[in-house]
């Protein structure tokens, strides 16, 4: 298998695994292809819907420093 039907394949698979739940904005995070047990390990990123929630500006405010207050 190459590495283009690898991520289709595991693409597909999440899609499947999460028929019954709403999940959006899939895609590939990483792969890699693992040489001892010959396998391509693909990592698929999705959100849910509680994800998309904004929170407050006040939970999102920068320091000048540029972390999180």
């Amino acid at each position: 298998m190459d590495v283009k039907e690898a991520v289709r394949t595991a693409k597909k698979y999440v899609a499947e695994l999460f028929t019954d739940e709403t999940i959006a904005n899939g895609g590939l995070e990483e792969v890699e292809f693992n040489n001892t047990s010959n396998n391509w390990e693909v990592t698929i990123g999705f959100s849910r819907p509680w994800q998309n929630i904004s929170l407050p500006s006040y939970c999102t405010q920068q320091s000048p420093s540029g972390t999180l207050l």
